[in-house]
């Protein structure tokens, strides 16, 4: 059924989300700019809101820690939502964002790593691990 909803949605609301969920079942509007660098801002911003109005993310109640001040914070409706969607992009191309993200990580943490020590591990264990399966480019 989850999978059906996500089969609805336009071909702009499935790439917001995917990059969404790889962040994970919390996401931040900053790293969601960071990691659909090929998007407008806006775009992004007018896809969450569709993406609010259609059920698939809320905006956070409880604001998740954030590199960033003042940042927006979302979260997955349903953390099965996040699995089903994240499960469909190739795995290639979740390893590259999960590294990209991960290098913004670092980035904006200079300082303050300590109280994202274990989401910027996790995501530099996510971008190995398509190489630790053995996949190999050609």
């Amino acid at each position: 059924v989850l999978a059906a909803r996500v089969d609805l949605l336009s071909p702009i609301e499935k790439r917001v989300l995917q990059h969404a969920c790889i962040i994970g079942r919390t996401f931040w509007l900053s790293a969601l700019i960071e990691i659909a660098s090929d998007l407008p801002t806006s775009t992004i911003v007018e896809t969450l809101d569709s993406l609010i109005q259609r059920d698939f993310i809320v905006v956070a109640e409880k604001q998740a820690r954030s590199p960033v001040e003042n940042d927006q914070v979302f979260t997955f409706k349903h953390v099965l939502i996040r699995d089903v969607v994240y499960n469909n992009i190739p795995r290639m191309r979740r390893s590259q964002e999960h590294a990209q993200l991960a290098l913004w990580l670092e980035e904006k943490i200079k300082g303050n790593a300590e109280p994202f020590a274990e989401l910027l591990a996790y995501h530099y264990q996510q971008a190995l691990s398509t190489w630790s399966a053995g996949f190999v480019p050609g």
